[in-house]
């Protein structure tokens, strides 16, 4: 009996066994599917949090591409090699700049590549105060037709005033500047406004735009300067021909990479990766990035400009060259400074502002300024500020700027000559004595092999490389997209 009940026992464990050796595979499947299902999931919240981030407005996941551009500007560039251009176009010396008689939707230029369609003599008749404006897309008056434009208001305000609007979409200061050089000086304005926009201290570190805004309509490379030792040095567009576009298209990496050395943008922003299929990896790259804009960017501290970083000094020299060679010209410089949608949110809360730092050191050094966050103090506490600005100035915003800047003008005296030549005295005794003309040269630049870590970039020096440039003329372009 007892041997009976030994061989029950080994039956059952026989049948046990074999009854776990058949559930362990399904235990490992059933994990399996599980965990397939967890990752379904989380795919499809990441892809639908894709979708809410790119329904706000925000650029959910823009890498910055290595080796290849994007489809869009592939076909942009492609339009750059046609000459095709309907209101921006290509420049060798400016990057992209307003074309003559360039027009579309919204916007009409004249021939001298003025906002507008009227058109301007040379020199301004001794009853006229001509004001000649620089700067990007808020100074143009972007998301408006030519009637609503500030620089068009203002000019209709009154008649002994012309208001010639030279900015352009996308521009940072130093483009601005080098506009002045080239297309605005020779109209000898008696005034000469730098539009300055909250997030253009981005632009002078920035050299191809879409390593900085990687869905931009203007897919184009741009002349840039560095500070050296205290020097403000200017070097040229790397991309200065179509030819070289083209070159971009058939050896993208090769051009990308010797244009990523002189441009932050590059080094800081996260790059595409063999995994960024993924939702849930495109969405934790996008989430990490704003986070490391938000607390970890060498531009930025607490919100405002973190004036020990490279962008600051460099911004800080372009302005002043500016300043000084309009004194030079014999024209009165001002900076009037654009707060940008977030800035005029915090006018309800917080007196500080993102360029406060900027501001601040302006008014120190003794430059005329005109802040028209104080144009929209008072609007925003009685108007939705949706109905001021989206991701440009409304209508609305535009006639704010317009009635501000033009009663800030009458109140500085800039009608009468006599109160202009008084000030500008004083100003010009700030310039004596330093070199400031930005001449434009062609320097023998070698190709840069690496691109510089951020923490490589010290204060007193915006290093880099770029291309050596090849002839090349033309106002042949993108179409313009914001």
């Amino acid at each position: 009996m007892g041997g009976e009940v030994t061989g029950q026992g080994a039956g059952d464990r026989a049948r046990s066994l074999t009854a776990d050796a058949v559930s362990s595979p399904r235990r490992a499947a059933i994990g399996l599917v599980f965990l397939l299902l967890l990752w379904a999931v989380g795919e499809a919240t990441a892809f639908l949090g894709l979708r809410a981030l790119e329904s706000m407005g925000k650029q959910a996941y823009a890498p910055t591409l290595e080796d290849d551009v994007s489809d869009a500007h592939r076909d942009i560039l492609e339009r750059v090699i046609d000459g095709k251009a309907e209101y921006v176009g290509f420049s060798r010396e400016l990057g992209w700049t307003t074309v003559p008689y360039g027009r579309n939707g919204l916007y009409q230029a004249n021939s001298q590549g003025v906002r507008g369609s009227r058109e301007y003599a040379i020199s301004p008749s001794q009853d006229i105060l001509r004001i000649a404006a620089f700067g990007d897309s808020f100074v143009h008056g972007d998301d408006v037709p030519n009637a609503d434009a500030w620089s068009i208001v203002m000019e209709r305000t009154r008649t002994d005033i012309e208001l010639m609007n030279f900015g352009v979409g996308g521009h940072g200061p130093d483009q601005a500047y080098l506009r002045y050089k080239k297309d605005g000086r020779v109209f000898s304005p008696q005034v000469v406004l730098l539009g300055y926009q909250t997030e253009n201290i981005n632009r002078v570190v920035n050299v191809f735009r879409p390593f900085y805004s990687p869905k931009t309509g203007h897919p184009l490379a741009k002349p840039f300067f560095r500070l050296i030792g205290g020097e403000l040095q200017h070097a040229e567009n790397p991309l200065g021909s179509v030819a070289q576009y083209q070159r971009l298209l058939d050896e993208p990496a090769t051009i990308l990479g010797t244009m990523a050395a002189d441009d932050f943008h590059y080094a800081f922003r996260y790059k595409q990766g063999p995994l960024d299929w993924s939702p849930m990896v495109r969405l934790a790259k996008a989430l990490v990035f704003e986070l490391k804009s938000r607390y970890m960017n060498p531009l930025f501290r607490n919100g405002r400009y973190r004036t020990s970083s490279a962008a600051f000094p460099l911004l800080v020299a372009i302005i002043n060259a500016f300043h000084c060679d309009v004194l030079a010209d014999g024209a009165l410089p001002v900076v009037v400074l654009f707060p940008d949608r977030s800035d005029i949110a915090r006018l309800t809360t917080s007196d500080s502002l993102q360029y406060e730092p900027l501001k601040q050191h302006l008014l120190a050094t003794g430059y005329p300024v005109i802040d028209l966050a104080d144009a929209f103090r008072p609007s925003v506490q009685s108007s939705e500020l949706d109905d001021l600005v989206l991701a440009h100035y409304t209508a609305s915003g535009n006639s704010v700027v317009a009635e501000y800047l033009l009663a800030e003008v009458e109140k500085a005296g800039f009608f009468e000559e006599r109160s202009r030549e008084t000030l500008r005295a004083e100003l010009i005794r700030g310039c004596a004595g330093r070199e400031t003309a930005i001449e434009y040269r062609r320097p023998s630049l070698q190709y840069a092999r690496h691109s510089p870590s951020i923490e490589s970039w010290p204060a007193s020096a915006v290093p880099g490389q770029g291309l050596t440039n090849e002839a090349g003329n033309g106002n042949i372009g993108a179409q313009r997209q914001r």
